[in-house]
């Protein structure tokens, strides 16, 4: 039911708490509730609980699901907030994790687990609370707004780092020598990450042909064909192949 639940809620962004204190819960869901309706962000809160569980079922109810989450540290459940952080940043890569907590002797667990945290709020008092809450919304708002509604962006993981690629610098992607990954071309860079084609495949919009086993083209990126040969010239300079049954849908 949950799933249906957020299935149906048209949000840009959800927002995730997960707090074992009922009341602290509460007064944390409506003081973001307050903030996002005074300035209009179009971000939802779709869950509010105390069960690290639940929260790990929402998120890997979609393949690609990105959110912020606000959550306690201590949740006097086998899965601390740290930990349910780290499964968390498996998953979601560009997802915006912040903790709020009495224990501020634990802030250096983000670090060493690289849960990549954006902030640290203490549970102080709550006009402190609301004004941190605050801040973080207004960073998300605008990073959000600036990647994700000027351009579409392709997230990667290399390695400890999230990379995020604007649809419209990418050249073309190919299969990569290294087992389980694949390069991204960029104009002027190349990023080798893990992944697989098919995978990037369903993330990527309408502009991306699957013109080889081993290559996805930008098509508004190819400078010129050479059907004979089945070489594509990219406008960097760079070339890519295509097979015999898909350069068909590049020249017609």
């Amino acid at each position: 039911m949950l799933f249906k639940i957020f299935c149906g809620v048209k949000v840009m962004l959800p927002i995730i708490i997960c707090e074992d204190n009922r009341i602290q819960r509460e007064k944390i869901k409506e003081l973001i509730k307050q903030i996002i309706a005074k300035e209009d962000y179009r971000f939802e809160v779709v869950l509010s609980t105390d069960d690290p569980g639940i929260v790990l079922n929402l998120v890997n109810s979609q393949e690609d699901f990105k959110g912020i989450y606000f959550l306690d540290v201590d949740l006097h459940n086998e899965i601390n907030g740290i930990k349910l952080a780290e499964i968390i940043r498996k998953k979601d890569f560009s997802g915006h994790i912040i903790f709020i907590t009495t224990h501020s002797e634990m802030s250096y667990l983000t670090f060493k687990y690289k849960v990549e945290a954006l902030d640290y709020i203490l549970k102080d008092n709550f006009d402190s609370i609301r004004s941190k809450l605050a801040e973080c919304l207004a960073y998300i708002h605008e990073n959000y707004n600036s990647l994700g509604q000027k351009q579409s962006v392709l997230t990667l993981k290399q390695d400890e780092m999230v990379i995020n690629i604007p649809f419209d610098n990418i050249m073309f992607i190919e299969a990569s020598p290294n087992a389980h990954k694949v390069i991204v071309h960029e104009e002027n860079r190349h990023t080798e990450v893990y992944g697989a084609l098919n995978e990037l495949e369903s993330k990527l919009d309408e502009n991306f042909y699957r013109c080889h086993r081993a290559y996805l083209v930008n098509r508004p990126k190819i400078r010129e064909i050479n059907k004979k040969d089945r070489i594509i010239y990219m406008q960097n300079g760079e070339e890519c192949l295509a097979s015999f049954r898909s350069i068909g849908g590049l020249v017609k």
